[in-house]
């Protein structure tokens, strides 16, 4: 596995999600934040033209 550094931007929603997460240190939310989150950077990393910093990736 090639490890490769990768931004990602987060919408205010996914944001504000994420701040949820972390004040009820929701386990199981977290969880399921970081795969729809991996899933995002993978189909960045497959993409060969790329789509400008993953949008409409979600």
């Amino acid at each position: 596995m090639k490890i490769e550094k990768t931004g990602v931007m987060l919408e205010e929603a996914e944001m504000m999600e994420l701040e949820s997460i972390l004040l009820d240190e929701d386990g199981k939310a977290a969880l399921d934040f970081l795969k729809r989150l991996k899933r995002r950077i993978e189909i960045l990393q497959r993409s060969h033209c790329g789509t400008m910093f993953g949008e409409n990736l979600k």
